[in-house]
């Protein structure tokens, strides 16, 4: 996992399985900024530039947050059981300041205070096992999440979601069956 500050050019985070390193000269030297505890393994990391820059770190045990971007960090996201503490991507909103999302193996869920707080997304139950999501990168209303089996598209704020794309139903969504690869001699 890895993020740039827009605020800052040449400062860097990188998460390994179990820390979080700094660079502030574009990656020539890192520092280590905070190691997990035991059991704990990174999965994504986000970082909202500014002012006071916040990281936000996912992880299979919750959140972890640090506020302005120094040594300190909370775990602001534990959640009830295994399927909600199962972090595996978070992400800042765009173009929506302090908005930040998070995918779990029990759903998404949203932030409207720089990480603080986190509160589950109105979505279908079959929005589930959330491996990865991306907003569009031109309207940045729609937001794309991906779970083992469906690609969902929805809005946030409408709470409608539809099916994109299902595993093993390629007709039904107008995909094209790709070529097999040959071998070479």
């Amino acid at each position: 996992a890895v993020a740039s500050s827009e605020s800052s050019p040449g400062r860097l985070f990188a998460g390994s399985q179990r820390a979080v390193y700094e660079s502030t000269d574009q990656g020539q030297w890192w520092q280590e900024r905070f190691r997990l505890p035991s059991q704990a393994q990174v999965r994504s990391l986000a970082l909202a530039s500014g002012e006071k820059p916040v990281i936000l770190l996912a992880t299979n045990h919750g959140v972890y947050t640090s506020a302005g971007g120094d040594a300190h960090w909370t775990r602001t996201y534990k959640g009830v059981g295994a399927a909600q503490a199962d972090c595996r991507y978070v992400a800042f909103h765009p173009s929506q300041p302090g908005v930040a999302l998070l995918g779990t193996a029990a759903g998404l869920r949203i932030s409207i205070d720089r990480g603080a707080h986190w509160n589950p997304v109105a979505a279908p139950p079959s929005l589930r096992d959330v491996v990865h999501f991306a907003f569009d990168p031109q309207d940045h209303a729609p937001l794309f999440v991906l779970t083992p089996t469906i690609l969902f598209e929805g809005r946030l704020h409408e709470g409608s979601w539809q099916e994109r794309f299902r595993t093993g139903s390629t007709e039904e969504f107008g995909v094209e069956e790709g070529l097999d690869a040959q071998e070479t001699a």
